[in-house]
């Protein structure tokens, strides 16, 4: 099975490490952009910050941004928000905005798969 979607944290692994930064930002570079995963930053920062560190080049740019400890979605490809994430989890159920219901609800159906670490 190939993989299909790589996520990644930025604080702590991408940002405020500039060697970690280079060394991802040419092996992503290096990936035929027609057979590469798709590429989602996760992060606390608020969207609009990522979309800076984006647009400064400081990292390659994704296709999605998970935001603001999970309550923002960026679709960066195709340019905007993803406001029908905000408004599903606003609507909560089972015990408020993140509650069991609504959280168990955007996450299903959940197919993981762990896959060795890329070295060399």
């Amino acid at each position: 099975m190939s993989i299909r979607l790589f996520s990644t944290p930025l604080d702590g692994s991408l940002v405020g490490n500039p060697a970690a930064t280079a060394t991802f930002a040419a092996r992503w570079a290096g990936l035929s952009s027609r057979t590469r995963p798709l590429l989602c930053y996760n992060t606390g920062r608020l969207g609009d910050d990522v979309l800076a560190l984006i647009n400064a080049g400081t990292v390659p740019r994704p296709d999605f941004i998970i935001a603001a400890v999970g309550t923002e979605i960026l679709d960066v490809a195709n340019g905007g928000r993803i406001d029908g994430y905000a408004r599903r989890s606003a609507e909560g159920g089972g015990g408020g905005p993140w509650g069991h219901t609504s959280t168990r609800q955007l996450s299903d159906p959940v197919e993981i798969e762990l896959v060795p670490a890329i070295s060399g």
